[in-house]
């Protein structure tokens, strides 16, 4: 530091003394005093800059010929106020706005050094502010961070957690749009309700009714729709409005993969299974100790104990009384066999099977590496949860008429109303179920796999024993088809046993022994090579259209020792059985159809 030499300037204002001056006046000589550095030149005035941003507080100042430590000049502030702030750097008279949690330009109108602008305040408290971090420190009550999209709201912040509030929670969402919301949280149907569970969070967006609605492309479709239902919350569809919801039913389609294995016919068997799950469970709801399952196999053994899905499709509805979420699981080696089995399937929602592309899951399986393809996206294995819905069942048979009051005229929702359905607890059994060979009877849709309204053909194999070896005692079956006596070939013939006659062309067996019979005579059936050598086909008079076979046992003299069973020959059924005390009178009545390939729908 240079040594700075003062230099002290005196001037007096002298006066001559005369005899005449007033020896009282007391008035000193005036003296000026003026500082000036070595160099003759005048000191400099500095101001203190504690925060060395450059601007100096001008109630603090220095004089010296050099720049002190801390200090600056007076220009270019002096012009235009002191610094406000000098422990801050980004506080200085007309200082660019920075986001850090206060006013940074001493000069502005609202400048306080205890108030926050606006965009740097947290207004709805969740610790984050609106402007942008730019590198400067927070100077301010500390936050989380920064680029809060909407601070009017606690809710919404960068990487905020999604809650069912009807709006984006996360400001870094690449989705964000200001009001607007998460598909789940949009009344995509306009029925009031959104597909999200409400979590108690407070609802922003477009005012709504209720949460949890299973279907948002179905404005029929929410909680409580089925307002006069046994479980009235549940998610619903009711198409008409009456408060009586629809059936859920789901239609199951299935074909072999084309190009698999079993389309070259490299192999000849097949086997895939759908089981229902019932809240993550597999689902007895049939009450058979069984899981519930579909299946179908190419050559007609059936795996399983639940109705056997044919080409065509197999329809399942939904049980009313019971809640939560139901979906399947598809199985493609339930043989585990290791072999995985080439299958396609089309699952619908409804009781008509649709076009394939209406479809609401597709599934593609491979054999050779049990590829699972659902709707396009592969990577799925065998007992993976394949689909789920959380639509419950009601009991609205007519959907769209309000005013029938469905739960009364009919409680099986098969069409059929109560008085004139023969089953009104079983849906697949009504009048005209089979409708083109049957149109009047009252039967189940399962003598018609294909669903083409004509019923599977059956023809019988009656078998029929003496017991104990002393004879029939007159004992004889007559059997019927559309009420005209079948010919059995046997003769009218006298028991001694009964002392009486047996009637021709009915079907007895003589002592001790047994005997069977197939019953089907039609010479243009394709089929004939069942039975036996015997032609198999409906219409066992010749007919070769569909028919009604009934049974008629006559009593002889005793009867405690007679037994007989009618089977069907293709499919192995046993539709009567009785002995060794038959009954007597009409014991079996047979509906034979017309449909001698009950897999297709186009043959019959």
């Amino acid at each position: 530091m240079r040594l700075l030499t003062l230099f002290l300037v005196f001037s007096s204002a002298c006066s001559d003394k005369d005899d005449t001056s007033n020896p009282d006046d007391t008035t000193d000589t005036q003296t000026d005093v003026q500082a000036v550095c070595e160099d003759g030149s005048a000191m400099t005035t500095y101001y203190a800059d504690g925060d060395g941003d450059g601007f100096g507080d001008l109630a603090d100042a220095l004089d010296s010929c050099d720049v002190p430590v801390g200090y600056v000049a007076a220009s270019p502030f002096e012009s235009i106020g002191s610094d406000c702030d000098d422990t801050d750097a980004f506080v200085f008279p007309n200082a660019d706005a920075y986001c850090d949690g206060q006013y940074n330009d001493c000069n502005h109108p609202n400048f306080s050094l205890t108030t926050i602008p606006n965009g740097e305040r947290d207004e709805d408290g969740d610790g984050f502010v609106p402007c942008s971090n730019d590198g400067v420190p927070w100077a301010g009550a500390q936050i989380g961070g920064h680029d809060d999209c909407d601070d009017d709201n606690a809710n919404v912040y960068p990487g905020g957690a999604e809650v069912c509030d009807g709006q984006y929670n996360d400001c870094s969402d690449p989705d964000y749009m200001a009001g607007s919301a998460p598909m789940n949280e949009t009344d995509v149907d306009g029925d009031g309700y959104v597909e999200c569970d409400s979590d108690g969070s407070t609802w922003s967006g477009t005012p709504i009714i209720g949460y949890n609605d299973c279907n948002d492309e179905d404005y029929g479709t929410y909680p409580g729709a089925g307002f006069n239902e046994l479980n009235t919350a549940d998610c619903m569809t009711d198409a008409d409005m009456d408060g009586y919801a629809e059936p859920y039913c789901l239609t199951f389609e299935m074909n072999i993969a084309e190009g698999s294995s079993l389309d070259t016919g490299e192999f000849s068997w097949w086997y895939n299974a759908i089981v229902i799950v019932h809240n993550g469970e597999w689902a007895d709801f049939s009450g058979d100790g069984y899981p519930d399952y579909f299946t179908y196999d190419i050559n007609g053994t059936h795996w399983g104990e639940y109705p056997v899905v044919k080409s065509n499709g197999q329809t399942w509805c939904r049980p009313n009384d019971v809640v939560g979420t139901i979906g399947f699981e598809l199985y493609e080696d339930p043989s585990f066999d290791g072999f995985a089995d080439a299958m396609e399937m089309w699952v619908y929602a409804g009781t008509e099977i649709l076009d394939r592309s209406q479809a609401i899951v597709t599934i593609r399986g491979e054999s050779d590496g049990y590829t699972l393809n659902i709707n396009g996206t592969s990577g799925y294995q065998d007992g993976d949860t394949l689909w789920s819905s959380e639509i419950a069942s009601g009991t609205d048979c007519d959907g769209n008429d309000p005013i029938s009051a469905t739960q009364s005229n009919d409680a099986d929702c098969d069409g059929s109303p109560t008085g004139v359905d023969c089953d009104d607890n079983d849906p697949t059994t009504f009048p005209g179920a089979i409708y083109n060979d049957f149109p009047d009877a009252c039967l189940s849709t399962d003598l018609d796999q294909d669903g083409d309204g004509y019923g599977r053909f059956e023809c019988m194999d009656l078998e029929m024993w003496d017991t104990f070896g002393d004879g029939w005692n007159g004992g004889h079956l007559i059997l019927k088809e559309n009420g005209v006596q079948i010919n059995s070939g046997l003769p009218q013939t006298f028991d001694t046993y009964c002392n009486c006659y047996l009637p021709e062309n009915s079907f007895y067996v003589t002592t001790g022994n047994t005997q069977s019979f197939t019953m089907a005579n039609n010479p243009d059936d394709p089929f004939d090579t069942l039975g036996g050598g015997a032609v198999c086909s409906p219409g066992t008079l010749g007919s070769g259209a569909a028919a009604t076979i009934t049974a008629q046992y006559y009593s002889g003299q005793y009867e405690e020792e007679n037994s007989y069973t009618l089977t069907g020959v293709l499919s192995g059924m046993t539709y009567h059985a009785d002995g060794p005390i038959p009954a007597t009178g009409t014991v079996m009545t047979l509906y034979s159809g017309s449909d001698y390939n009950d897999n297709e729908p186009n043959v019959h």
